[in-house]
């Protein structure tokens, strides 16, 4: 039997104002609040930050995509946009696996084929708002939303993955990354997804844990999420490798403990 989790999300900015057919309208205003966001798949695809909620280094960014489009007062999340169908839950039946694909099937309208030629503005270098909401977790992370406000479509990323990555306050002050951005190894056959005017993407960050208490924030080039409080590992500011681009020594013994 599915289970429905129903999470509020709220995030009190002044800002955008609500069209007739329930779409937050966001041109080049800020996102007053979030929608009600409802789980139907009973998956796990959500709990992607578990492995590294306590990180010591520097990590990979993994940023997926879970809603693409106009912001309205609900929307279903969806972990299979822009990979393989799941198979059919033990127990289940063929309605669950149509169920799916329909799930999937609005936003493939969003990808362009990676033969095409498009020429569209990379979102590093477009004006994209990025808002997080830290009132509210899901499966160890918090809700982001990333919205074009250019007057044209930019590329928002690749496969099911966006650009992001989170930065932190150091101890003397400066913003300096406790992530790198994904980068596939091999970006043959993989289709770009593409975000129009206004509308957005929603995606998740991962929630660390640490002893260090500071300020964070998610960024994607120059456009940067409100600030907010969390908890790291002071030495995920640092990169398991050296000048090298060898593995460091303290890695090494980690490894063997």
């Amino acid at each position: 039997m599915k289970m429905t989790i129903i999470l509020l999300l709220v995030a009190l900015v002044i800002g955008a104002c609500r069209s007739e057919n329930g779409a937050l309208s966001n041109k080049n205003e800020i996102i007053e609040s979030f929608p009600v966001l409802l789980d139907t798949t009973n998956s796990d695809g959500f709990n992607l930050s578990k492995e590294i909620e306590y990180s010591t280094w520097l990590t990979t960014a993994h940023y997926g995509i879970y809603h693409i489009g106009l912001i309205r007062d609900t929307l279903y999340l969806n972990p299979f946009i822009g990979s393989p169908l799941p198979p059919i839950p033990e127990g289940g039946n063929q309605q669950d696996d149509t169920n799916y694909e329909m799930a999937a099937l609005p936003f493939e309208k969003y990808y362009i084929d990676w033969l095409e030629e498009v020429d569209y503005t990379y979102a590093e270098d477009a004006e994209i708002q990025i808002r997080i909401d830290n009132s509210k977790s899901i499966y160890n992370a918090y809700p982001v939303w990333l919205t074009n406000l250019d007057t044209d479509t930019t590329l928002i990323g690749y496969g099911r993955h966006l650009p992001l990555f989170m930065e932190a306050i150091d101890s003397i002050g400066n913003w300096k990354p406790i992530q790198e951005p994904f980068v596939y190894f091999c970006g043959v056959g993989l289709n770009s997804i593409f975000l129009p005017p206004n509308e957005s993407v929603l995606t998740l960050a991962p929630i660390f844990k640490g002893n260090f208490k500071t300020k964070l924030r998610v960024s994607l080039g120059d456009n940067h999420s409100e600030e907010f409080e969390g908890y790291i590992n002071y030495r995920q500011f640092e990169s398991i490798f050296n000048e090298d681009g060898q593995y460091k020594l303290a890695y090494k013994r980690e490894l063997k403990e």
